[in-house]
């Protein structure tokens, strides 16, 4: 099911809407669709920063929060895959993401996992796949009596069978996840990653318009949160409260939706040690994001007799759309990052009303004609946007809609003093979308750098939204896809949706300007292929003659330089083709990308049985548009990926890149189908994460000779075994009015196998491409836990060296055990060096439970061979916060002794050949106190540590002594001769000179910046 039913409809709507919205293989109107905020973020999940994708790394790193272990870095990144005329941007401007935290979003299949309203009835109770899971709880999920006896039963498949996808990107960690039928949660991912609930199910936070459906019988509650945890015991919680999670609703049905939540957003991070980072946000006005849907039925006709019922009913074309009968979106109310909160430090994320391109009133004037013809019953018209004055009235309740953007990000103490900010600045033109245009560094004097300026494409001009003039992958073509003629449309279709080159490059970035006054230009051109993949996406792929266009924008060329020094320009250029031997001979080369799979517009005989009419076989007619955004279900990602580049500088050396891709690494069919005609849209069981992967890289000098060559074999960890099972079934009414009904199904796999590397063999090469060194590097894994158990390297020479690993779930004993529990996976307890077979050394480090809390190492052993004794080298101690309190040598009783303060932040002294109970004795009871003071002075620090100089139970002590400030770094290290090195840093917290105790400069930094 695509949707589920409302509580005043009748049997008889029921089988209408069943007999059209419940297409299993055909693609409609996607279910929920993210904030362009969220759906930034996601798209580096989909098509990710990559020479397989064409797309370059552009990044303008701002700030990173530290905190001990913890830190975030925070980012503005630009995602250059192409303009997507109909995908509204996010708060910080066309292609610009900011990367300050991380999100989890969801992609409803059938109905969202966590639907539940008993008020709508039996078929909307408990009707979500978190509680009708067990659906697929038995090993026959996949067989055709199975899926017959769920599609053939209106309770059963009223009910959700198919798991939402939860993707997810913070950090260094992106993947899927999926509720498995046994009620936990599967992880796609290649670390090993743990997921779980994040506390109890939550109100929806908005209050119903009367007249309104859920004003009449409430909304479901939704999933609070999630908490995924890392290998190191790290966790990332997300969501936990109604102000981090964004909700969607149906447009134009806001009387008769019910809100969804679609996206949570990370809120903290807590380490291992305790340590914490928060993240606030806040609720803002609502916005949308719209979209063309046009499906038109065309008719059904029987295909054979004989059935109980005839004549057979058949059922003629009953709809047809045109482009403006085809608005429909989302009603998104979204969050934004308000305040990221650290130890020491405050970032502040300052928004405001913005002036960009809105959707144009004709977007919305159809809908509201059929309201007012038809009447809204007791409702108004959006009642959403309604507020029952004046601006509830069509169209002045539309500026209800108000889209934000980012002005300015400032990073402050804890007591609210400047440190740094930065300060964005942006297109303010109703005609134009939001374009970020430069961006403008101030330090704590509030004096500013020169800014990074930002130029964008502008040989064409940019249509408004929704102009239906988008290529097959919604990228900008120019043509205008027209439906006018009734009699021909669905065939004419196509060609109208084909890209045209001229048009892709339209306000994409091309050039960067750096304030040191350095030059970025981005060259790119459309993606092509020279290979397709055929409907069945299990078969190899089909070569083409010729290489064929397709929508969006890869990387052509780069160019970096200093426009007062031109000598010292850097350039590299781009080429996807499978024969590169030099730069002029690849424009008569074929592709080497491959189309991920064709399109359809038309489908001319979907055929179905009806399993109530002697297997009477029905074929339908039907056109659907598709539109394309991503972060809902019918994005295509990763649309082109190229199987070899090459990277050639212009020095002459070029780098050769071979990925994996479709031609080597296929999809897997559906398990198995019930209609009897399978389309491209059918579900499948997708090996993505085997595909983009590096598995040769050759390095070719200015003379074309190679240097290096690198192999790399993967393993496909567990995929028997490793896999969410997904059902989609249910039966429609053949036409209205008849009880004649025809069954759909598709089983498939949701995989969450990891692919990993297995081997790698490296060729190095001699200065005339001889041959010289061959180096063999094998893995090994854990099963369960996705971690390297051992790494094998052996070279040409005769040279073999072994390196074994055990961590806490190889271990039976308590301790690792309750690491294993907690997720503490990665600490390596013991790792064995070996050498034709035999041990030459092993490293042993034991853990504990510190503080009833924290799992730390405790002591640190050696050995050499096999037989030879385990020598202890060192046993160490902490205090309440997880710092090293103090480190004993080589199984004796010297002792290292730690002081800390800067709350616990920063080490204050290390004392050598002191015990920490002397130190103690020496210092009182404020060694505590002190610790936790965030900010003490230089003069406080060297006040307490002032006892410990002339005290008799120190003089065999040596102290070494540092201040800092926690904003921004070391201020000073005096060491055991008492000798005082200063650090002094600018107003943009870069180091500026080294004194020595005198107040003498020893070394002294000037920063210079070219006028613009």
């Amino acid at each position: 099911m695509k949707m589920k039913l409302l509580p005043n409809l009748t049997a008889l709507l029921i089988c209408l809407f069943l007999s059209f919205s419940t297409l299993a293989q055909i693609p409609l109107a996607p279910a929920n669709i993210q904030s362009p905020n969220a759906a930034s973020l996601g798209m580096y999940g989909q098509i990710p920063i990559s020479y397989f994708t064409g797309l370059p790394r552009i990044e303008i790193p701002l700030h990173t929060i530290s905190q001990r272990d913890l830190s975030v870095p925070i980012s503005l990144s630009y995602h250059a895959s192409g303009m997507r005329p109909d995908m509204h941007p996010g708060w910080v401007g066309t292609g610009w993401s900011l990367n300050s935290g991380g999100v989890i979003s969801r992609i409803v299949k059938d109905v969202p996992d966590d639907y539940h309203n008993p008020n709508y009835g039996p078929e909307s109770t408990n009707s979500g796949f978190y509680y009708n899971r067990n659906v697929l709880n038995t090993s026959d999920w996949n067989q055709i009596s199975y899926m017959q006896s769920v599609a053939r039963d209106m309770q059963k498949m009223l009910k959700d069978t198919e798991p939402d996808e939860f993707s997810f990107n913070f950090g260094d960690y992106s993947g899927n996840f999926y509720l498995s039928p046994d009620g936990t949660w599967k992880v796609q991912c290649d670390r090993p990653l743990q997921v779980s609930l994040n506390g109890p199910f939550i109100n929806v936070p908005f209050t119903a318009p009367l007249g309104t459906n859920m004003s009449n019988n409430g909304m479901s509650q939704t999933f609070g949160g999630f908490t995924i945890t890392t290998e190191d015991g790290t966790k990332y919680y997300f969501g936990g409260n109604s102000n981090a999670i964004e909700y969607s609703i149906d447009f134009f049905a806001q009387a008769e939706d019910e809100w969804k939540a679609g996206s949570w957003y990370l809120t903290k991070i807590v380490s291992p040690k305790g340590e914490e980072i928060s993240f606030n946000y806040e609720r803002d006005d609502y916005l949308n994001q719209m979209y063309i849907s046009i499906v038109n039925d065309l008719g059904t006709r029987t295909k054979n007799s004989g059935g109980i019922f005839n004549p057979q009913p058949a059922c003629n074309s009953w709809s047809y759309s045109q482009v403006y009968h085809s608005y429909n979106g989302k009603l998104i109310a979204p969050v934004y990052l308000k305040q990221i909160n650290g130890v020491h430090s405050t970032v502040k994320f300052n928004r405001s009303t913005s002036t960009e391109l809105r959707y144009d009133q004709t977007v919305y004037d159809y809908k509201y004609s059929l309201w007012s013809q038809y009447g809204g019953g007791s409702t108004v018209f959006l009642p959403i946007l309604s507020d029952n004055g004046p601006s509830s009235y069509y169209p002045a309740l539309l500026n209800k809609l108000q889209w934000k953007k980012l002005d300015q990000i400032r990073v402050e103490k804890s007591d609210g003093t400047l440190i740094k900010a930065f300060n964005l600045d942006y297109s303010n033109n109703v005609s134009q979308r939001l374009t970020l245009l430069s961006l403008t560094e101030q330090g704590s004097d509030l004096n500013a750098k020169a800014p990074y300026s930002f130029a964008y494409d502008q040989s064409v001009s940019l249509p408004g939204y929704l102009s239906n003039m988008v290529d097959h992958w919604g990228f900008y073509n120019g043509t205008y896809a027209n439906i006018t003629n009734q009699n021909n449309y669905y065939n004419t279709y196509y060609s109208y949706r084909n890209p045209v080159a001229a048009f892709l490059y339209a306000g994409t970035l091309n050039r960067i300007t750096y304030p040191t006054g350095g030059v970025t230009e981005f060259t790119y051109e459309p993606h092509s292929y020279g290979k397709q993949l055929r409907e069945a996406r299990a078969l190899s792929p089909e070569t083409l003659s010729s290489s064929m266009l397709a929508g969006g924008l890869r990387i052509k060329k780069i160019v970096s330089y200093d426009p007062q020094s031109p000598l010292a320009r850097k350039e590299k250029r781009y080429f996807y083709v499978s024969d590169f031997t030099s730069a002029d001979k690849v424009n008569t080369s074929l592709s080497s990308g491959i189309l991920g799979g064709q399109i359809k517009y038309y489908f001319f005989d979907y055929s179905r049985r009806a399993f109530n009419d002697n297997g009477v076989t029905y074929s339908k007619s039907l056109f659907s548009s598709q539109s394309v955004l991503p972060g809902c279900i019918n994005a295509m990602g990763c649309h082109v990926g190229y199987s070899e580049v090459v990277e050639l500088s212009n020095e002459g050396s070029y780098n050769k890149y071979t990925f994996s891709n479709f031609d080597s690494n296929q999809d897997d069919q559906a398990d198995n189908v019930l209609q009897l005609s399978r389309t491209i849209y059918e579900p499948y069981s997708s090996t993505e994460q085997e595909r983009g992967k590096l598995i040769k890289e050759q390095n070719y000098n200015a003379s074309g000779k190679k240097v290096r060559e690198r192999n790399i074999g993967y393993i496909k960890l567990n995929k028997e075994t490793e896999f969410v099972p997904s059902l989609k079934a249910n039966f429609t009414s053949v036409c209205s009015g008849t009880a004649v009904s025809v069954e759909e199904g598709t089983a498939y796999k949701l995989y969450t196998y990891a692919y990993l590397p297995d081997y790698e063999r490296i060729n190095e090469y001699d200065t005339v491409g001889t041959l010289a060194l061959t180096v063999y590097k094998q893995y090994t894994y854990s099963l369960t836990n996705r971690l390297v158990s051992t790494e094998t390297v052996a070279d040409s020479r005769g040279n073999t060296l072994k390196k074994q690993y055990v961590r806490p779930y190889d271990l039976s004993s308590s301790i690792y055990n309750q690491m294993t529990s907690a997720h503490v996976l990665s600490p390596v307890i013991e790792e064995r060096k070996y050498r034709s077979g035999n041990q030459i050394g092993a490293e042993f480090t034991d853990y504990a439970l510190v503080n009833n809390s924290m799992f730390l190492p405790v002591k640190f052993s050696t050995q050499t061979v096999s037989d030879a004794p385990v020598v202890e080298k060192s046993r160490v101690t902490y205090d309440d916060r997880g710092n090293v309190n103090c480190l004993y040598r080589n199984g004796t009783s010297l002792a290292t002794t730690y002081l800390w303060s800067y709350g616990g932040q920063y080490p204050i002294a290390k004392i050598d050949n002191a015990e920490p109970a002397t130190v103690y004795s020496i210092l009182g009871s404020n060694v505590t106190g002190f610790r936790n003071n965030l900010n003490p002075t230089s003069a406080q620090v060297a006040a307490f540590l002032a006892p410990l100089n002339n005290n008799t139970s120190m003089k065999n002590a040596q102290i070494s002594s540092y201040t800092f400030d926690p904003y921004i770094g070391v201020t000073s290290i005096t060491d055991v001769k008492g000798m005082l090195t200063g650090y002094d840093y600018d107003n943009f917290q870069r180091l500026r000179g080294v004194k020595d105790f005198n107040g003498n400069i020893l070394k002294g930094l000037t920063y210079y910046f070219r006028p613009q």
